[in-house]
């Protein structure tokens, strides 16, 4: 997820947008069933910003083979 997606195909771009609405980056915790993503301090014009690049993030992964090797 943190690899981009298809609209927004930049390494780190989510944590770019996190960063600047939310003054810090986005974090995720994964277990073996799931995987949450955390948020701090996101007000209304914050989520409004933040939600869609995330939505896209995790509905549309870029993922390739060397993705696999850091994770």
């Amino acid at each position: 997820v943190f690899c981009g997606s298809e609209k927004y195909p930049y390494l780190g771009y989510i944590d770019a947008v996190a960063s600047h609405n939310l003054g810090q980056p986005m974090n995720a915790s994964t277990y073996p069933d799931m995987t949450i993503y955390k948020f701090a301090g996101l007000g209304q014009e914050g989520a409004a910003n933040v939600l869609p690049v995330v939505l896209d993030h995790v509905m549309h992964p870029l993922i390739q083979d060397n993705h696999f090797a850091t994770e």
